[in-house]
C-alpha cells in the first residue's frame, strides 16, 4: 500500500475503537485515549523485513498524519524515532478527520436511522415492536448489525420499504414482481429476504418456526404462483358451468386468484379435508369426502374460498391432515384462527406416530427447545400428549409416510 492507503486504514481504524468506545458514547468516567498499537497483530506489514517499502510508507504516514493534526506519535525510543509503539487519536479535531478520510460520522448514521424508522411507525403493531426496539438500541448505542448496518442507509430504507410492501398485500403475487413493484427491480427482495425474514420470525407472533417461504407465503408472497387442487365429492359452479368432481378422479387446479370464484355444492359429501402436502392430496384414497389441497399458505384468497365452502355447507365435518410435527400443527390451527372453521386433525395422532416410528425424522436439540414453548400456548395444549410422544421417541412423522388406505375418521 502506498502512504495515503495507510491514512485512510489508520484513521478508519481509530474512528471505529473511537465509535465503539465510551467516550463516543458519552459514559466515561476517566480521561480516554483512542490509540492503535503498531504491533504484529494489528500492522503485520511493519514487521516484514523482506517489505522495506511498507514500513517507509507506513512511517511517512504515520508524520503526515501527526502533522495535519490528526494523531499523535508514541515512539518505543523518543530520541532514535525509529520505530512507532502506537499512535493517539486526536479527539479535538475529529470533524476534520471524517471529511479527511471522506467517512460520514457514526452520529449523522444514526440520526438518519431514526428519521426512517419513525416514518413506519403506527403502521403495524409488530413493526412497531422492531422499529421501537431499534430506535431504544440506538438510544442506548447499542445497536448491532443484526438487522440494520448503519453503514448501509440505502439497505435499511429497501428493508423498510418491502417489510411496509409485505403488510400491504392483499392478492398473492410472485416473488420478482412484488419486487419491481416496491424497488422497480425484480431482483433486489430477495437479496434482502434473509434479512426480512429473520426480523419476521422474531417481532411477528407464531412465525417463529417458520422457513422463508412458510414466512412470505402467510403474506401472499409467492416464488411460483399458486394453484388449489379439489377433487372428492361435490360439485362446483363456475360462472354458468358447473363441474362434477366424481367424473374427474384426480381432481382439478385452479388458480389460487381464481378459487374464490367457486361455488361449491356439497350436498352428497360426507365431509371435508384439507391436506398439507400434494403427495398425501393425489393418494388420499376416499371418494366420499370433499378434499382440498391448499398449494400454499393461508393468504386471503384461499382464507375467502375456505370461508366460503364452510358457509355453504355449515353441516358438514371439517378435517385437516399434516405432518405429525410442531409445524403441522402450527398451519392446523392457522387455519382455525383464519376461518373460524372447527377443523379436526386427521391421522395426526400418537397411534400413527407409534405406529410408524422406524420411519420418524429425527429432531435436534433446538427443536426440543421450541417444541417445550409450544406446549406453553393456549392454543397447543391439546396436543400436549403428541408433543410429549414426539419428545420421548425423538421424531416427527411426516405424513406421506402413514398408510392412508388402512385409516378410518
Amino acid at each position: 500500500m502506498e502512504i495515503k492507503q495507510f491514512e485512510q486504514l489508520f484513521l478508519n481504524r481509530l474512528l471505529d475503537k473511537y465509535e465503539k468506545s465510551s467516550l463516543y458514547k458519552g459514559t466515561n468516567k476517566v480521561n480516554v485515549n483512542i490509540s492503535l498499537p503498531y504491533d504484529k497483530k494489528n500492522i503485520p506489514e511493519y514487521y516484514d523485513e523482506n517489505d522495506i517499502h511498507s514500513f517507509e510508507a507506513i512511517h511517512q504516514a504515520s508524520i503526515e498524519m501527526e502533522y495535519k493534526g490528526f494523531i499523535k506519535i508514541v515512539w518505543e525510543d523518543s530520541v532514535r524515532k525509529n520505530r512507532i509503539k502506537k499512535i493517539i487519536l486526536t479527539l479535538k479535531n475529529i470533524d476534520e478527520i471524517y471529511k479527511y478520510i471522506d467517512r460520514t460520522p457514526k452520529i449523522e448514521l444514526e440520526e438518519a436511522t431514526k428519521s426512517c424508522l419513525k416514518k413506519y411507525l403506527g403502521r403495524n403493531s409488530y413493526l412497531d415492536l422492531f422499529v421501537n426496539e431499534q430506535l431504544d438500541l440506538l438510544r442506548k448505542n447499542k445497536l448491532t448489525k443484526k438487522y440494520l448496518n448503519l453503514e448501509n442507509q440505502e439497505e435499511i430504507v429497501d428493508l423498510l420499504n418491502g417489510i411496509n410492501g409485505l403488510l400491504m398485500l392483499e392478492d398473492e403475487i410472485s416473488l420478482r414482481q412484488f419486487s419491481i413493484k416496491i424497488y422497480n427491480d425484480s431482483k433486489k427482495f430477495e437479496k434482502l429476504l434473509p434479512k426480512v425474514h429473520k426480523i419476521i420470525i422474531n417481532y411477528w407472533d407464531n412465525m417463529d418456526d417458520l422457513n422463508q417461504d412458510e414466512v412470505f407465503g402467510r403474506f401472499n408472497l409467492t416464488r411460483n404462483p399458486g394453484y388449489v387442487y379439489i377433487k372428492g365429492n361435490g360439485v362446483i359452479n363456475i360462472g354458468n358451468s358447473y363441474i362434477d368432481l366424481k367424473s374427474i378422479p384426480g381432481g382439478i387446479a385452479i388458480s389460487s386468484t381464481a378459487i374464490e370464484a367457486i361455488q361449491p355444492n356439497l350436498a352428497d359429501a360426507k365431509y371435508v379435508v384439507t391436506i398439507e402436502n400434494l403427495t398425501s392430496f393425489v393418494s388420499y384414497p376416499k371418494q366420499d369426502a370433499f378434499v382440498i389441497y391448499l398449494g400454499g399458505y393461508m393468504n386471503r384468497n384461499r382464507k375467502a374460498f375456505l370461508k366460503n365452502v364452510y358457509k355453504l355447507n355449515p353441516g358438514k365435518t371439517y378435517y385437516h391432515f399434516g405432518d405429525i410435527d410442531l409445524g403441522g400443527f402450527q398451519i392446523l390451527e392457522h387455519m382455525k384462527r383464519e376461518t373460524a372453521i372447527p377443523f379436526i386433525p386427521l391421522y395426526m395422532n400418537v397411534s400413527n406416530l407409534l405406529k410408524y416410528s422406524q420411519y420418524l425424522k429425527p429432531i435436534t436439540d433446538s427443536y426440543r427447545i421450541l417444541l417445550q414453548k409450544a406446549k406453553l400456548k393456549d392454543e397447543m395444549k391439546v396436543y400436549e400428549n403428541i408433543f410429549d410422544t414426539i419428545l420421548d421417541l425423538g421424531g416427527t412423522l411426516e405424513q406421506e409416510i402413514i398408510d392412508q388406505i388402512e385409516e378410518c375418521l
